[in-house]
């Protein structure tokens, strides 16, 4: 079947937050994503849309007129908000449109449309609907009942030239009012990818073709998932990576005297800490790295305690009642008793129907905890510790609590221009003000000495932003990579994190004096008479290579990356990782068209030996494939077995098994409902399904073979 030609629409939709829905439902996220698939297709249909790829919970179509492109994109939006989602589920759907001229060729769109219509969808959020000048152009004057057209200005994405100008889809009874747009450089499934839509259209035109792709990558990600690592990778926050690695410090905790400038000491620390607050006569970090919170002595200044969490925290905050921690992927607050230095109280937000998931920030006063949850902010009273209602639709990063007011700060997209924010919360009645515009990448905030003090990590500046006006009146230059900010003793304090210095600011006259205190420093509190600065060791010396000489990459991942092991990724940037850095049985070459429009071998010798009923797909290792230093092992049949049995675990549980549930028993394996049989024949008759993945008495040692329950599966085309 051809492809639309001529002057086509493409849009583009990725489902916002996929993997906290999918941390949450688990098994029945599969469910979710069917529904979601099922509007989408139907309004896609309606509006005679072309499906040319689904990677995921994503799609990409192609519409001959721009009008049905936004009748479909409308549509889908109203039937997804009006969907009844279970556990009070908020599926939010970002969605992107732009039309051109692509070249059509045998097997694919040719031309910046496509990367154009991809990034316009990265840069949207949830239930945003974003448009291209060239689209608005074609539809302005013939919108849908009910539908307008919002200007946000040009901007400029990734990997493109020239800028656009960015419109947004209002339509009635739906939100229309969203944060400033995500960085552009936002992964999608099709970011730097855009080569393989090649073989997308291809899949368009031949159905049969799922199956191939669904099997090559079930097992792509197989390598990482052994013992050794292929890749070593140094991960930047944020929006960018720091390329001076020297002066690398050590873990711990930097004592500042306030009045003499002064380092008084450095308290050792095991493990790499990530913030810092001070209060209940102690000093409090906690480690995402090993899953606790260390107790401080200020007076003494070794560590009298480590608590044990049990998940990775990301912020700490003193209150009244106790030491309260936000859970971050675990989106849960938990209440840390002082007398007993143990948990006394765990609030998992999910349990209570507050969603999407991460617990990025947790901040004390105003007699409550304030809890950022990415999109609302919950309110936790004190002393009772009972979860009031939540605030929605307050977008950010980072909180704090003062000058009359719950402070929230959003990064936006420094690196292409894109203002943050900062947002005011009014602790009794609970109103959002208007959001006031800040750019440079805000970060950490602090409130107090009559002003709110925002870190801007990417412009090296703190904005100082008057209470009562709402107005930010100027930026201070500060040290390189501003990320958190505390008030305290006459002064604000800014830890730099890329230069192993700590600012201070003099409220008063905002002069700014610099104290070196080496490492990376994370955070910063004021209390028990002095400042304490959270320093983080530094990465190798060498940009290229580790200490140990083996060579490192550096990935500006932004906020998009779940994990490296392919058993447990599930975000489409970590997929992208993965399938850049691993290596597969089958590959696409990197190479232009035709050439990387075709499926090779790889770690496999040969394309696979397919039985007559076109079910069981038999690939045969090459010899030569070793992973990389100390291991040095050789790559095996077993090697990819136990990369299907991690990737089907009903120990490990990971999120995305259901990609693998092409291969026979994957499901009732998964469920614990069969037992993997080890060194038997494919099965025929046997009471219990299990996994056919991997090595099986009928093949030879060095043979994979992947088996399809469905017998009226076809031989792909290799």
């Amino acid at each position: 079947m051809e492809l639309p030609s001529g002057t086509v629409t493409f849009l583009f939709t990725d489902i916002e937050g996929s993997t906290r829905l999918l941390t949450r439902l688990r098994e029945r996220y599969a469910d979710v994503l069917a529904d979601q698939q099922r509007l989408l297709r139907a309004a896609f249909e309606d509006s005679g849309g072309r499906e040319i790829d689904t990677q995921g919970d994503s799609f990409f179509v192609a519409f001959r007129t721009a009008k049905d492109a936004v009748a479909a994109a409308v549509a889908a939006q109203r039937a997804l908000d009006a969907h009844e989602w279970p556990d009070g589920v908020e599926l939010r759907v970002r969605m992107g449109l732009h039309t051109g001229e692509p070249a059509v060729g045998t097997d694919r769109y040719v031309g910046l449309g496509v990367v154009r219509a991809a990034r316009l969808m990265a840069a949207g959020h949830g239930g945003q609907i974003l448009l291209s000048a060239a689209t608005r152009e074609l539809i302005e004057d013939d919108l849908p009942p009910g539908v307008t057209v919002r200007d946000l200005g040009e901007q400029r994405l990734k990997d493109l030239e020239r800028p656009e100008r960015v419109s947004q889809l209002v339509v009635e009874g739906l939100p229309a009012d969203f944060p400033p747009l995500r960085t552009v450089e936002a992964a999608t499934p099709y970011t730097g990818r855009e080569g393989e839509l090649a073989r997308a259209a291809q899949a368009a035109m031949n159905p049969r073709s799922f199956l191939r792709r669904r099997l090559v990558g079930t097992v792509a990600a197989g390598l990482v998932a052994s013992a050794v690592a292929v890749t070593v990778f140094v991960i930047g926050r944020g929006d960018s990576v720091s390329d001076d690695l020297s002066g690398s410090g050590e873990n711990s905790i930097v004592v500042i005297d306030p009045e003499t400038e002064k380092t008084i000491r450095r308290i050792p620390l095991g493990t790499t800490p990530a913030r810092i607050a001070v209060g209940g006569g102690a000093v409090w970090v906690v480690s995402a790295d090993d899953q606790t919170v260390l107790r401080v002595d200020p007076k003494t200044s070794s560590v009298m305690k480590t608590i044990g969490l049990g998940f990775s925290p990301v912020d700490i905050a003193v209150a009244t009642d106790g030491v309260w921690v936000a859970g971050g992927v675990e989106n849960a607050a938990v209440r840390i008793d002082p007398r007993h230095n143990r948990v006394a109280q765990t609030i998992e937000f999910l349990e209570r129907g507050i969603l999407p998931g991460n617990a990025a920030a947790v901040a004390a006063g105003a007699g409550a905890v304030w809890v950022l949850n990415e999109n609302r902010v919950s309110r936790i009273d004190e002393p009772a510790g009972d979860l009031d209602r939540s605030v929605r639709n307050v977008f950010g990063d980072a909180i704090a609590e003062g000058e009359g007011a719950v402070w929230v700060t959003a990064r936006g997209s420094p690196s292409s221009g894109i203002a943050g924010s900062l947002s005011r919360v009014d602790p009794g009645t609970r109103s959002v003000g208007p959001a006031i515009p800040l750019t440079g990448g805000p970060s950490g905030v602090a409130a107090g000495a009559g002003a709110i003090w925002v870190a801007a990590s990417t412009s090296d500046s703190v904005w100082r932003v008057d209470p009562v006006t709402s107005r930010a009146e100027r930026t201070i230059p500060v040290g390189d990579d501003p990320t958190a900010v505390a008030v305290g003793s006459g002064s604000v304090w800014v830890a730099n994190s890329r230069d192993g210095t700590v600012s201070r600011i003099n409220p008063a006259t905002n002069g700014v004096e610099t104290i070196a205190v080496g490492g990376s420093p994370q955070s910063v509190a004021v209390g028990a008479n002095a400042v304490w600065v959270a320093v983080a060791r530094r990465g190798p010396v060498d940009a290229g290579a580790s200490a140990s000489g083996v060579k490192a990459i550096r990935v500006n991942a932004g906020d998009g990356l779940d994990f490296v092991d392919p058993a447990l990724a599930y975000s489409n940037i970590s997929w992208q990782l993965l399938y850049a850095t691993c290596a597969k049985l089958m590959n696409f070459p990197d190479r232009a068209a035709p050439e990387g429009s075709r499926i090779q071998p790889e770690v496999a010798a040969a394309p696979p030996a397919v039985s007559e009923d076109g079910r069981t797909f038999t690939f045969t290792i090459r010899d030569g494939f070793r992973f990389s230093s100390p291991s040095a092992e050789r790559v095996t049949a077993r090697t990819f077995k136990y990369a299907i049995e991690r990737a089907l675990s009903p120990r490990i549980r990971p999120l995305g098994f259901f990609f693998a549930s092409d291969i026979v028993g994957a499901t009732a394996y998964h469920e614990g409902k069969a037992r993997l049989r080890r060194g038997r024949s494919w099965p025929e008759a046997h009471d219990h399904a299990h996994p056919s993945g991997g090595r099986s008495s009928s093949a030879p040692d060095d043979a994979v073979l992947l088996r399809s329950p469905d017998e009226s599966a076809h031989q792909p085309e290799w």
